[in-house]
């Protein structure tokens, strides 16, 4: 057997029961993270992928809060820890952990393949169905989180921010041709005062964005500041678009992630 899902009992740092996972491959990396599940779940079982931020790990805030607000309608979330953090940290992790893994060539094709995985072996295994996802991911969590979602076959809603168009940001180009690729209804969240990432830069990237179903939320405060508000308008429009009807376009097949780097 070349690869190996192991799950056991797990609690957040605030309490909240989870399913954690380690996906086992031989001749790559591991996959770790936490799996929060409706104790009534919906029909369709639905799901709700969250990527974390730099410096953070599977229970990074707002994780347990999202989580309590879809399992009640019941949508699970899942959430996958990046590169280098978490359970599965070898390195620096951290920010220092995300920019070294942003240097390799392969970064983005790598994460997307993670996640990818992650879905269909935990899905498999709880009787959760992929076919039809939401996401929510800030700053780290949305550079990968974009690519993630322009190789899905249907997406039904993303919650995305804390990232920009800045042309010295590895992978740039690549990020701007699948945030075109991406059609489902988007919430962008920026700050600011961001103090990594420039707001024009931010403005940009959401522009970028194919969907015609997208709203910009700019707070004041910088990175780290995200109102507890917007949180909580965050889950509710993650919860009317993965329990409302399809919006009625077309199926894609799943693709690989856009090949958009500039030429040398």
């Amino acid at each position: 057997m070349t690869t190996r899902l192991d799950q056991w009992a797990g609690r957040s740092p605030d309490g909240v029961a989870t399913r954690e996972f380690r996906i086992s491959r031989v001749g790559r990396r591991d996959i770790t993270g936490a799996l929060w599940t409706p104790d009534t779940p919906s029909g369709a079982r639905s799901l709700v992928c969250f990527g974390h931020g730099a410096s953070g790990d599977r229970y990074q805030f707002p994780a347990s809060r999202l989580a309590a607000d879809l399992t009640a309608q019941g949508i699970a979330m899942l959430s996958v820890e990046g590169p280098d953090h978490g359970l599965r940290q070898t390195g620096e992790g951290g920010r220092a952990g995300m920019i070294a893994d942003l240097l390799r060539e392969d970064a983005m094709s790598d994460m997307c393949d993670d996640w990818n995985e992650a879905v269909e072996l935990v899905c498999a295994r709880n009787a959760l169905d992929p076919a039809r996802i939401g996401y929510f991911g800030l700053s780290m969590g949305s550079a990968y989180g974009i690519g993630f979602l322009a190789q899905r076959s249907r997406v039904a809603v993303a919650v995305l921010g804390l990232w920009a168009d800045v042309e010295a940001i590895p992978h740039n180009e690549t990020v701007l041709a699948c945030a075109r690729a991406l059609t489902a209804p988007t919430l962008f969240l920026t700050q600011l005062d961001d103090e990594f990432l420039p707001v024009d830069g931010s403005v940009s990237l959401f522009s970028a964005i194919g969907s015609a179903d997208k709203r910009l939320h700019l707070n004041p405060g910088v990175h780290a500041e995200i109102p507890l508000d917007e949180v909580d308008f965050a889950a509710q429009f993650l919860i009317e678009h993965m329990t409302g009807p399809t919006d009625g376009s077309p199926d894609r097949e799943m693709g690989q992630i856009v090949d958009a780097e500039p030429a040398p």
